[in-house]
């Protein structure tokens, strides 16, 4: 005997999520279907993370031009971002920025930040390194400006030269020597660090170089060593003998370009003195090195076997009844 099947008709509907108008202007935008994604990236603006709009969009003012898409799709139409004069709002004091604002292109925050979310905790529109160089691309390629001591060295109009980057370079990083923040051009380095190629030796004075994440004081400080410093004749620490004088040690800037360099070790190919660039020869060897400049003659120096040398460093004497710097 057949059997009969009843069937029941079920209209099947596919629900499409709909992009609708907010009602009003800090009603979410991500709510609404148009702009759920900003709420999906890895770090998000606070602001964006409670669904708001208008602590940094405000509603448009009649005959103020809107965004094409905003247009007749909002109850009331959200004006352009204000850029930084919003960001004070939360962000009080703001932080400081190195850079001229006075550049109506360059917005003191949204330069750097995306104010809605980004791959950073710091919601920053790219790396370290991308951010940077789009601003200071130019103090990186050949011919380097010359600017002591936080300029780089010239490498001459050898294109194959091998160039040597300072070690935060080689990751992509600037922010362990220099703040994002700072407060001018003046406070664009992490520490102290001498300006002249001469200056009284005190530790203090070379924070920027001398601390736990970067490099040992021992490094110049230590006299005699084994293992302190590479630039050691024997056991006589030659960045000793540079450095460490009381009226007038070398500083670092003197001889190691901050950035970048064709010599190993960052080692200028030229030395600059007031307006002058003095000539400086570096030629490494297996255990360690021959210089030249202008200021000495020949010398070379080897870890191992302690290479005699006629010429003696030594710290001039004050004239009598004059105060060290």
């Amino acid at each position: 005997m057949g059997r009969w099947i009843r069937c029941i008709w079920v209209p099947l509907w596919i629900a499409v999520p709909v992009a609708t108008s907010p009602a009003q202007p800090d009603e979410s935008c991500m709510a609404a279907g148009c702009h759920a994604g900003l709420g999906q990236r890895q770090f998000v603006h606070r602001p964006v993370q409670e669904g708001g709009c208008a602590p940094c969009h405000v509603a448009a003012k009649p005959g103020q031009p809107v965004p094409s898409y905003h247009d007749g799709h909002v109850a009331s139409a959200l004006a352009p971002a204000r850029g930084a004069e919003a960001c004070v709002e939360c962000h009080d004091p703001l932080p400081a920025f190195h850079a001229d604002t006075t550049d109506a292109d360059l917005d003191p925050c949204l330069r750097c930040h995306d104010p809605h979310g980004g791959d950073t905790a710091a919601e920053l529109r790219g790396s370290e390194e991308e951010l940077c160089l789009a601003c200071h691309a130019r103090e990186f390629e050949p011919p380097w400006p010359q600017v002591f001591p936080r300029g780089e060295e010239p490498h001459g109009d050898d294109e194959d030269a091998q160039i040597h980057r300072h070690g935060p370079l080689r990751e992509g990083l600037c922010g362990p020597c220099h703040p994002a923040h700072a407060a001018g051009p003046a406070e664009l380095l992490r520490g102290e660090l001498p300006v002249g190629p001469y200056a009284p030796y005190d530790r203090a004075a070379y924070s920027a170089c001398f601390n736990e994440a970067c490099h040992a004081p021992e490094l110049a400080e230590q006299e005699p060593t084994q293992a302190a410093t590479g630039f050691r004749n024997g056991e006589s620490n030659l960045h000793y003998r540079h450095v460490v004088q009381p009226h007038e040690g070398r500083s670092c800037g003197l001889c190691h370009a901050p950035h970048l360099a064709s010599n190993p070790a960052l080692i200028r190919s030229s030395m600059p003195y007031g307006e002058e660039l003095l000539t400086l020869s570096f030629e490494p060897t297996k255990l360690g090195g021959r210089c030249t400049t202008t200021c000495h003659i020949p010398l070379a120096y080897d870890r191992k076997e302690a290479i005699p040398s006629t010429m003696r460093v030594t710290e001039p004497e004050p004239a009598a009844g004059t105060e060290l710097p």
